[in-house]
């Protein structure tokens, strides 16, 4: 059996408090008293005869509570139940969920609740639903370490990737550099050749000149 306390429950018109805890005993097939629930959660005797409207916000929500241990359901379903509680009643509400038997699914933004009362912590995220033992004060230890095991890994990331890029930086000069020599040697030898090959030309020219003049033609 489960039951449900929303963040604003919502009773009936013209009901009392005490009518409504035996309505939900007998509905719910609960197992507990009506006046021992009211009394536990701080509804006196004069009120439980007044009709719910006439009651404050915060009392009404004991009077939930109340109903919610007199049924004493094996699955509790709580959407921000802290809502309109004094002190004393947040104190019956965290008694009252220590002592539960059952288990509890608790929508709260309620830390010190949830450090006094949750044993796992949901979390829900774009990827999905996180679960992480313990109260809130431990899941927000195991978050922050996380986030600093994050960080730590993002910066040597960064570090790496700074020396990567100025390693690779390095080799590029590397191969400009050899580059640009490779082409002066190229060009340099390609004008040595040709300073090699116009001297032949201007070594040989002169001869045949003159052995052109020495020597005349066999016709003469």
């Amino acid at each position: 059996m489960w039951d449900t306390f929303p963040q604003k429950p919502e009773f009936p018109e013209s009901v009392t408090p005490i009518s409504l805890c035996h309505a939900a005993i007998c509905g719910l097939a609960g197992t507990g008293n009506a006046e021992e629930a009211l009394s536990r959660f701080g509804i006196s005797k004069e009120m439980r005869t007044r009709r719910v409207e006439t009651l404050s916000a915060g009392e009404q929500t004991r009077l939930g509570l109340a109903c919610m241990w007199a049924i004493r359901p094996d699955i509790l379903l709580l959407d921000e139940p802290t809502c309109h509680l004094d002190i004393e009643g947040l104190e019956l509400l965290t008694d009252f969920m220590l002592s539960h038997k059952g288990a509890a699914l608790i929508v709260s933004h309620d830390r010190r609740f949830l450090d006094d009362v949750a044993m796992r912590l949901l979390e829900l995220t774009p990827d999905g639903i996180r679960s992480f033992s313990g109260n809130y004060s431990a899941y927000r230890m195991q978050k922050e370490a996380e986030f600093d095991a994050q960080t730590k890994a993002y910066i040597h990331y960064k570090r790496e990737e700074r020396r990567l890029q100025g390693k690779v930086s390095q080799q590029m000069e590397v191969v400009s550099i050899s580059s640009s020599q490779c082409r002066a040697e190229r060009l340099s030898e390609s004008q040595g050749q040709k300073g090699r090959t116009e001297g032949q030309s201007h070594s040989e020219t002169p001869g045949a000149a003159a052995q052109g003049e020495g020597c005349p033609a066999q016709g003469q």
